[in-house]
């Protein structure tokens, strides 16, 4: 259980770390990512939002793991649809800026959803 608590926790601190960037300054996000500017930052605020709740509510559950465990499966498949949304987005259209940093972002998240499943059946 500690590997699976090791695990998620990790994955909450890169869900803020990720998100809190498009929440407070959604410019320098487009341009660390080399994507074209929204019209209106407000869309990636709510990304940002977004993925600080899910830190937040993944932190909640690693603190009482034993009573949400069966909410770890959904925390397990949300770095699984990532990764295959990342790498059929660079295969299919490509991105329209920094490579880097969508490949980046496909290993991490193809290593997190990997880490999660097997620390959960070993749980």
């Amino acid at each position: 259980m500690s590997a699976l608590k090791g695990v998620m926790t990790a994955q909450a601190i890169v869900l803020l770390v990720y998100g809190l960037p498009y929440l407070l300054i959604p410019k320098w996000a487009t341009t660390l990512t080399q994507q074209l500017p929204l019209p209106e930052n407000y869309l990636l605020r709510a990304v940002g939002i977004g993925f600080v709740i899910l830190a937040y509510l993944e932190f909640q559950i690693v603190s009482d793991l034993e009573r949400y465990r069966g909410l770890t499966l959904a925390y397990a498949l949300l770095p699984s649809l990532f990764f295959v949304t990342i790498v059929l987005q660079a295969f299919v259209r490509g991105f329209n800026g920094a490579l880097w940093f969508w490949w980046l972002n496909g290993i991490v998240t193809g290593a997190f959803a990997i880490a999660l499943f097997a620390t959960r059946r070993a749980a």
